[in-house]
Parts: structure tokens; C-alpha cells; sequence
């Protein structure tokens, strides 16, 4: 696969130029119209613009650079790497209407990348089970409610990231997964084999980094507005008072983007965040995946999601204690607690607590604030 742009290698040297910078890059392509116009251009001439100076502009023209820039498409080429300028057609349409977005993506995978609804999911990389299991949830109902179902959007990190990538591949959602790094490497470890996921179930890993740029602080920042510009709205799930989810929400809110918040106690740290979000009115508060599909107007489709009686196909697929949990909530539709159910049943909470994840991801139980479980019907 090789990226065909009579630009390409110009474009790449460019956003390798130290001191430039994205907004910058964009005016001067912009000014110029084209990339290698820019490189090609006299130093006296650069050096009237605003914002540049010597040492800027004495990289222009440089010969290592634009070998850099070469061995990057060469090296895109042999791993099957798309590369997007934000002057193609094909580079995502609601990340080009951000004014910061970036020179260009570099992607994996073949995910749509201007899919009808896209969602972003982020939040803390030290969830607790309870922000885990309703994540979870919410990605579940919301897969139940389209024909097509909203792409889900995030960062890959450890935590609810990693939740919002799982949940949608368990039902079969798209999910793009943007990087903080170039495209040689993945980070966190510990996510490389749900990398793989992702792309094998045609999902795609994105980054606005060429391959040799490893993992960065700054970069992970950077990396917050894209999750929030490939997004209709952003969905913080659990967040503290300071983190990454709330920079991305941030940057969703410039967007004049939409952000739902999932609630917790006011005593919940990892929930002060998200707290703080629906206090100050910046972001609306929802609890499951029909308060968000109500609140973007998302017309809902599939026929699972009409009001219907239990299906006779309930049990369908389910184990021994799976079905005997589905029979105890199918009594209880205002919602039982975990507990309860161990009580119940008779059986120990670890046992129950695996079951009930379990069930979560086939789309047959829903946790309500409050850690009640009812059927999703």
C-alpha cells in the first residue's frame, strides 16, 4: 500500500520541522498551496512570515529531513499504513472541521472513518468495576438500539478506554482507537493484544504521529483533541478532578460538541470529575445508552429496541447460572442488587459478580445507578 499524493514526502519533512507546529504547517500549505512549494521557497521570503525565524526556516530545504520523509512512506507501504492530508477527500470530515486538527492521520485497519454516528468513551485509567460494568452497559444498549451503531472512539489507555474498545468489539461495533505515538510501537503493553482486536474485527489504530515518535506526555495531550474531534459527542465515564477525560472533553466542548457524563457519589474521587462536569452544566447527565441516543437525536432503528415482551430466544446462548440469574431479574424490574442476587441464589458473590459481567457483554442485563441490575429487553 503506498500513499499516492504528488506531496506526500513534502508533507511528512514539513510536520518533521522543529518549531513549526500544526497550525503553522496548515497556513503556510495554505500560502503557499502546497507542501513542497513551502520547501522549496527562499529563506529571505520565509523570513518575512510571521512566526517563523532562522532556525526555523534553516530547516526548510534540508536534505535529511526529506530522506526521513521518504523512509516514512516506504516504511508506511510495508505495514499496510494509510496516510490522510487534511486536504483529502477521504481524511475524516468532523476531525476537518476543527480548526486544530492535524497535518495528517496515519491509520491501521478499516474501520469507516466518517461512519453515520460516532461516540467517544474515555475516562480514568484507574476505574473502578462499578464505572468498568456500566461503560460496558451503556455500549451494550446502545448496540442494541441501531441497524448501524455508533462507532465508539477512544484512546486505548488502561481503565475505561480499554473498557469503551472491549465493549464495542463484543458487540460487534466499530471502535477506532487513537495513539499517542507512532504506529511501530503500541502503548500501553499491557493493551497490545486488544490492539489486535481491534484490527482484527476491523476496527482501526490511529495516530497523528510519524512511526519513529514513541510514547510522549505531550503527545497524549495532543492526542485528546483528536478522540474529541472524530466524535459527535464525548462520553466521560468516570474521571477525577484532573485527567485526560476532561481535557477531551474540553476539547469536544470548542468543538461545540456534545458531552454526556456518567454521575457518582459526591464522596466518589474518581467521580469528582465527572461530578463537576454536570454541576457547572458542561456536560448532561446520562445513565444509560438511550439517554445519550435521545439526547443527539439518533433515530432509533433496530428492532430490538422497540417495546417488546420478552423474546422467547432470552436464554439463547446462556449458561445453567446464567439463566438462573435472567429468571430472578426477569421478577425484579425495578433492579436487584448483586448481593441480593448471591443471597437469592444461594450463591457466592465472586461467582455471581463473573456472571453478571458475563451477561452484561451478551446484552442481557444493564447496571442502573445505584449498582442495580434489571434485563435489557
Amino acid at each position: 500500500m503506498e500513499y499516492s499524493h504528488p506531496d506526500a514526502a513534502y508533507i511528512l519533512a514539513l510536520m518533521r520541522v522543529t518549531g513549526v507546529g500544526v497550525a503553522r504547517a496548515k497556513a503556510l500549505m495554505d500560502y503557499y498551496e502546497s507542501a513542497q512549494n513551502v520547501w522549496k521557497e527562499k529563506s529571505q521570503a520565509l523570513l518575512t512570515l510571521p512566526g517563523l525565524n532562522e532556525e526555523i526556516v534553516g530547516q526548510f530545504g534540508s536534505g535529511k529531513l526529506l530522506d526521513l520523509a521518504k523512509e516514512e512512506l516506504e516504511w508506511m507501504a510495508q505495514h499496510s499504513i494509510r496516510m490522510s492530508f487534511y486536504r483529502d477527500a477521504d481524511y475524516p470530515q468532523r476531525l476537518a472541521d476543527c480548526t486544530d486538527c492535524p497535518v495528517a492521520v496515519f491509520y491501521r485497519g478499516g474501520a469507516n472513518l466518517n461512519p453515520s454516528k460516532s461516540l467517544a468513551v474515555v475516562g480514568t485509567r484507574r476505574a473502578t468495576e462499578y464505572g468498568k460494568q456500566l461503560t460496558a452497559s451503556v455500549i451494550g444498549e446502545l448496540a442494541t438500539l441501531f441497524v448501524e451503531p455508533p462507532t465508539v472512539v477512544s484512546g486505548l489507555a488502561i481503565g475505561i478506554d480499554a473498557m469503551g474498545h472491549k465493549a464495542a468489539l463484543n458487540n460487534n461495533m466499530p471502535t477506532v482507537a487513537v495513539l499517542g505515538h507512532g504506529l511501530a510501537t503500541i502503548y500501553p503493553r499491557y493493551n497490545r493484544s486488544l490492539a489486535v482486536k481491534i484490527l482484527e474485527q476491523g476496527g482501526v489504530l490511529m495516530t497523528e504521529y510519524q512511526h519513529d515518535i514513541w510514547p510522549d506526555g505531550p503527545n497524549f495531550v495532543q492526542r485528546d483533541r483528536i478522540i474529541a474531534g472524530l466524535s459527535d459527542a464525548t462520553l466521560v465515564a468516570e474521571s477525577a478532578d484532573k485527567g485526560g477525560s476532561l481535557i477531551t472533553a474540553s476539547c469536544a466542548l470548542s468543538y461545540n460538541r456534545d458531552v454526556f457524563a456518567f454521575p457518582g457519589r459526591v464522596s466518589d474521587v474518581t467521580y469528582a470529575g465527572c461530578n463537576r462536569l454536570i454541576r457547572t452544566n458542561r456536560a448532561a447527565l446520562v445513565a444509560t445508552g438511550r439517554d445519550i441516543a435521545s439526547a443527539m437525536n439518533w433515530d432509533v432503528d433496530a428492532p430490538a429496541a422497540l417495546d417488546e415482551p420478552v423474546q422467547t430466544n432470552l436464554f439463547a446462548g446462556l449458561t445453567g447460572e446464567e439463566k438462573d440469574v435472567v429468571r430472578l431479574l426477569r421478577k425484579m424490574p425495578d433492579g436487584i442488587s448483586a448481593n441480593e442476587i448471591a443471597k437469592t441464589l444461594d450463591v457466592h458473590m465472586s461467582k455471581i459478580s463473573s456472571t453478571l459481567i458475563q451477561l452484561e457483554f451478551k446484552n442481557k442485563v444493564r447496571l442502573l445507578p445505584g449498582n442495580l441490575y434489571v434485563l435489557v429487553l
